[in-house]
């Protein structure tokens, strides 16, 4: 009974360890194909990114930083996931989160989802304050489209997302760094 009981349990690990990493959707895809051939969806981006992330790195030391924003991204996650959108991809100090048009536009599932990032940040400013000394400022991007989704490497394989929408989110992101503002979003999402 132990030899059993210790092979289901490193297998359970394994399994929890694996959907802790990708996400039980994406295991679910990956697992049953649907992204083997590419599949265009309508989905709405969010990039975010954290403002001089090199600045504080320099003033904090590496080792610090990323535990600033491994603390800002794990604060800011549930605000995404709670309004129906999904983290796609963690990016050194920022991230991008997608969502199903239809979700994100509905209730206004998405600015209610930036709203709720921007008060977890405040609610969160005065420890984040006492345990770095600084509290990131960051901004953010939105575009919504039609996006290619598609499995992509071959011994590593992830979900790629390609097309001019990502491309156009990104832009947001960095519209909002050259205009000094926290969140630009793009007329398309807002229509």
């Amino acid at each position: 009974v132990l030899p059993i009981f210790i092979a289901l349990s490193v297998v359970g690990v394994v399994v929890m360890r694996t959907v802790h990493f990708i996400g039980v959707e994406n295991l679910f895809h990956l697992m049953v194909g649907t992204y083997h051939r590419p599949v265009v969806q309508d989905k709405v981006i969010l990039f975010l990114d954290i403002n001089d992330s090199t600045g504080l790195a320099e003033r904090l030391g590496a080792i610090q930083t990323k535990s600033m924003i491994g603390k800002f991204l794990f604060d800011i996650s549930k605000s995404i996931t709670d309004f129906g959108g999904e983290i796609y991809l963690y990016k050194g100090d920022g991230l991008i989160a997608l969502w199903d048009w239809g979700e994100a536009v509905r209730d206004n599932k998405i600015l209610r989802a930036i709203s709720a990032i921007f008060e977890t940040i405040g609610r969160e400013r005065a420890e984040v304050e006492r345990q770095f000394g600084v509290v990131p400022r960051f901004r953010v991007g939105v575009h919504g489209g039609e996006i290619v989704v598609s499995e992509q490497g071959d011994t590593k394989r992830s979900i790629g997302i390609y097309g001019s929408t990502i491309n156009i989110a990104a832009r947001m992101e960095e519209a909002a760094k050259a205009h000094n503002v926290a969140c630009v979003i793009s007329g398309d999402v807002v229509a």
